[in-house]
């Protein structure tokens, strides 16, 4: 009974290690635009911080859906896109936008 305890105990402090260490470490894309996101929290209201992230933030649909679609690296980050509606409002319209609405229309042309 002791021994099961002892164990017991060990696999409670080890497990959290095993887990962390498995993680899968992001890709370089991915990495840009947290730490772009990380930048932009760290001096918000800067034009400049503003333009690099909207920079780095995917321009395309399909770059778009290789980081935010179920199941990628970035599929809960949705603060990552709704800090681009809140640029929009300061920088205009954004590359990202207009990027989508002309994909969005060649879509509906055929």
């Amino acid at each position: 009974m002791r021994k099961t305890a002892i164990i017991g105990a060990c696999f409670l402090f080890v497990s959290p290690l095993l887990v962390s260490s498995q993680t899968k470490q992001l890709s370089l894309q991915a990495r840009k635009l947290s730490d772009a996101l990380a930048e932009l929290k760290a001096k918000p209201g800067d034009p400049k911080v503003e333009g690099q992230y909207l920079n780095i933030f995917p321009h395309d649909y399909v770059s778009f859906l290789s980081l935010f679609d179920q199941g990628q690296e970035l599929a809960d980050g949705f603060e990552y896109i709704t800090v681009v509606g809140i640029i929009g409002t300061h920088q205009g319209p954004t590359r990202v936008e207009t990027s989508w609405k002309q994909e969005e229309e060649c879509r509906k042309c055929g």
